[in-house]
């Protein structure tokens, strides 16, 4: 890890809400489970794991929807206050691995942390992300680590290459970044359902085929968030 290139890491642990779910419930790791926003048959379904999304339970369906789809579908609610304190709690402890740690408040789950400067430390990047990742393992948490120049490259890859490749992905360089970058499927960041429907109808999936858009003209079909990513 060099001492003179700076590197920002994205830790993201998907689905906080529901992960916490698990951890009340661990009989419902492997069933399909959900978290709802009310336990109600009109509550929202917030947060799905594999086993259910295998089923067609969606996030934003209704739950008496999703019963109808999985009917041995467990489900519970998650208080916004247990996933805050969640994150409190994980903050602590990523500043274990980087005395500079931010939340994402728009996405709980993920943090960015900055780890530049940690050679008298580690020996690469890649031996600090895969011993991060092991402590929150050891806690009982899932979660995937990857390492970039970028911040956005960073967050990027977290939730497309490091999930492809075993929960850990370093990229050193700005062009290396790119060009794992345009790989990454649009459904995993955070781009408004309707945007990235009406961007898959076109043939766009991944990160590189928006990029090749004209800045015009994605603005002016799919609006500022599409531009913005």
């Amino acid at each position: 890890m060099s001492a003179h290139v700076d590197v920002v890491a994205c830790v993201d642990l998907p689905a906080l809400g529901l992960q916490l779910l698990c951890r009340r419930e661990p009989g419902w790791r492997t069933l399909p489970a959900a978290r709802v926003a009310e336990d109600r048959p009109e509550g929202k379904v917030l947060e799905v794991n594999a086993a259910a999304r295998t089923l067609g339970v969606l996030a934003g369906m209704r739950y008496a929807a999703a019963l109808s789809l999985a009917p041995t579908l467990r489900a519970a609610v998650v208080t916004e206050g247990e996933v805050g304190a969640a994150v409190d709690t994980l903050r602590a402890r990523l500043r274990r691995f980087s005395p500079r740690v931010e939340a994402n408040a728009d996405e709980p789950g993920v943090f960015w942390l900055d780890a530049s400067g940690l050679d008298h430390l580690w020996s690469s990047a890649a031996a600090w992300a895969r011993a991060l990742r092991a402590d929150l393992d050891t806690e009982g948490w899932v979660a995937v680590v990857a390492v970039a120049p970028s911040r956005f490259g960073a967050y990027a890859l977290a939730r497309g290459a490091a999930r492809a490749r075993g929960g850990v992905f370093v990229v050193d360089d700005a062009a290396a970044e790119r060009s794992c970058l345009e790989a990454v499927a649009l459904d995993r960041l955070q781009l408004l359902p309707k945007v990235r429907d009406a961007l898959a109808r076109l043939g766009v999936r991944r990160l590189g085929e928006l990029l090749a858009l004209p800045a015009d003209g994605v603005r002016r079909r799919f609006g500022d968030d599409a531009l913005r990513l």
